[in-house]
């Protein structure tokens, strides 16, 4: 029975954090939301970059690396 509990509260614990990153993520596209693109900093002309290409062309542009 114990062990039940245990399980669930981790389960529980573990969707609530997946969940909180994924939002995390999310709203580092909004203008001013104090997070960058890969949640490490306050912000990055690479976040400005990815954003203005995606506004510009509509969509991802896969360019390739130097």
């Amino acid at each position: 029975m114990v062990q039940e509990i245990l399980t669930y509260i981790i389960v529980i614990w573990a969707f609530f954090v997946a969940g909180r990153s994924f939002w995390k993520s999310l709203s580092a596209f909004k203008a001013g939301s104090g997070y960058s693109c890969s949640g490490g900093c306050s912000g990055c002309s690479a976040k400005n970059d990815l954003v203005r290409d995606i506004k510009l062309a509509g969509k991802v542009k896969i360019k390739s690396l130097n």
